[in-house]
Formats: C-alpha cells, sequence, structure tokens
C-alpha cells in the first residue's frame, strides 16, 4: 500500500505542475509512465490485504464507477448470456488461478515438513516464489478478462 501511494503521490504532484506550468508532452509522458508502475501493482487504490484481493476489488470499483453496477449481483445473468467461447475462457483463466491456490497449499505442506526435514524446506520456499508468481499473473488475468466480458455484454444484458 506504501508503494503504491508514493506514486501515486508523485503522480499527483506532477499533475499540479503541468498545470502550473506551460503543457510539455515529457511531463505528460511522465505522468503516463508513473502512471502505469501504479497499475502495474493494483489500478485502485489498495484496501485489502494481498494483491489478489486489491486486484479483484479493482474490478469491481471500476466496474461500479463506469456502469453504477453490483459486479456481484449481475455476474449470474451475465454468465447465462454470455457466448461459449467468453466462457471458456473465463473458466480456462479461473483454472489457473485455482492451480496456483493449490500449489500454495503444496507449499504450506512442504514447509510444514520442512520442519522435520531440510530439503523440504527447500522446496517450500521454491514451491512459494513459483506459485506467488503464478498467482499474481493468473489473478490479474482473470479480473482483467471479466472487465472485459462486462464492457462487451453488460449492454446486451440491461
Amino acid at each position: 500500500m506504501r508503494r503504491w501511494q508514493d506514486v501515486q503521490d508523485e503522480i499527483d504532484r506532477a499533475r499540479r505542475a503541468v498545470q502550473a506550468h506551460a503543457r510539455r508532452d515529457s511531463d505528460h509522458r511522465q505522468i503516463d509512465e508513473l502512471a502505469a508502475r501504479r497499475d502495474r501493482m493494483v489500478p485502485a487504490t489498495p484496501t485489502r490485504p494481498t494483491y489478489t484481493g486489491d486486484r479483484f476489488a479493482a474490478t469491481d470499483s471500476r466496474l461500479r464507477g463506469q456502469y453504477s453496477i453490483d459486479l456481484a449481483t449481475c455476474w449470474q445473468p451475465l454468465w447465462l448470456m454470455l457466448p461459449e467461447k467468453t466462457r471458456a475462457e473465463l473458466r480456462a483463466s479461473r483454472a489457473r488461478f485455482d492451480a496456483a491456490l493449490a500449489g500454495s497449499v503444496w507449499a504450506g505442506c512442504y514447509a510444514v515438513l520442512g520442519c522435520l526435514w531440510w530439503p523440504a524446506a527447500v522446496a517450500a520456499v521454491v514451491t512459494g516464489l513459483v506459485v506467488w508468481r503464478r498467482g499474481r499473473r493468473a489473478a490479474a488475468v482473470h479480473a482483467g478478462l471479466v472487465e472485459a466480458a462486462a464492457d462487451v455484454h453488460l449492454r446486451t444484458l440491461a
């Protein structure tokens, strides 16, 4: 949360400087680069204890702000009207996310075993790092696909 807020503060300072002085393309590029850096962390203000929670909350927040909808309420009707190709892609991305979650359980089991046998502790660290990276990537992809599905098909649902 602290890193995200630091980058957001930098963006705010750069925007104030652009408004106070002559607008230069280099200033706008700097703001765009800072915004891209911030959005790689999480696209909305962090409010959850984990990246995954923040990423999914950002999806809900954006859809609520843009369309004034509650994603949890309208997801089931939206799911029923999605084309099969879109549903298959959403299922596949969710399966990748679920696999990462299952991997974290394995990492935890290796960690417990590592208390008794040191090679298992090494396996726990390696598995944990791999799963952490895959889980973050899978959460971002899945959240992006949910947003895209809502953007494309929400009008039909309405």
